[in-house]
């Protein structure tokens, strides 16, 4: 048992030092992080990187800063993980309906092929949208990462939320047509509610996937205006003027969004993992 206890210690340990030395280095001066020897603790704490994070978060200006650049990268990746999760939400859940709902051998090839579509990686795809993209004039742009992040995420979506939805006893929805509710009415009244749990669980995997992409902004942007935050912060880093206090508060940031957003659905996380978990 202390052997248990031992061995859960050491991977809680091993699983938060990271984060920890992180914070501890975001609230240190920017000389003392390269200072010999290094210290564990910092010798004077200070908010000042985070002040003019959060200043250029609200005023961007034209990333001509290390914090102006991620404040930038920063926005980005939050407006193309809201619209990918919108647009995820709507289209998956409408075909994630008929999928549950259709019978018949071509809904399952249609089914099994949007499976199969997700085993392929990434960079194998990357090149084609990438040359697709420089020809249709869309390259550098809002749409390209988001038409590139819905090709990876739309389908699991669909399949999660589909899996959900064939818990959902079929009665419940013939009823409320028989009631005179149209279609439209019908998914949005009555099977988004009753599969909310679902819902909740695709848009947080679809959410979290945009917010840590990394290869498609990095291939398929190239303006401060347009690329997201963790190619942002990888090309920040790699530069010798950096701020390296800015960056360190940057990094910090950028895991606030995806914990605000776990930490207000986990009541529905948790019933909608625990249902695909059952129903498997």
């Amino acid at each position: 048992m202390a052997g248990v206890l031992a061995g859960a210690v050491l991977i809680i340990v091993w699983s938060v030092a990271p984060f920890l030395w992180l914070l501890r280095s975001s609230l240190s001066p920017s000389g003392e992080m390269t200072r010999v020897p290094i210290s564990w603790w910092p010798e004077t704490v200070t908010f000042a990187s985070y002040a003019d994070l959060l200043a250029a978060l609200f005023a961007p200006g034209d990333g001509t800063t290390t914090a102006q650049l991620i404040a930038l990268g920063l926005q980005n990746s939050m407006v193309v993980g809201v619209v990918v999760t919108v647009i995820n939400v709507v289209l998956g859940f409408a075909a994630a309906y008929g999928f549950s709902r259709a019978r018949g051998r071509g809904w399952s090839m249609a089914l099994n092929g949007l499976i199969i579509s997700r085993m392929v990686p990434m960079f194998a795809i990357i090149i084609p949208l990438f040359l697709l993209f420089s020809r249709v004039g869309i390259y550098d742009t809002y749409l390209a990462l988001v038409l590139a992040e819905l090709a990876v995420t739309l389908p699991f979506s669909i399949w999660l939320m589909k899996s959900y939805l064939d818990t959902i006893d079929v009665e419940l929805d013939e009823q409320a047509l028989v009631d005179g509710a149209t279609k439209p009415q019908m998914l949005r009244l009555i099977m988004l509610p009753a599969a909310r749990p679902g819902v909740a669980t695709a848009a947080i995997f679809t959410f979290l996937t945009s917010w840590n992409s990394f290869i498609f902004p990095l291939v398929l942007s190239s303006s401060p205006t347009v690329m997201t935050v963790q190619p942002q912060i990888a090309a920040t880093y790699s530069d010798m003027r950096a701020d390296y206090d800015v960056l360190f508060a940057s990094t910090v940031l950028a895991c606030v969004p995806p914990m605000i957003l776990a930490f207000i659905l986990q009541r529905q996380l948790t019933r909608g993992l625990l249902s695909g978990a059952i129903k498997g």
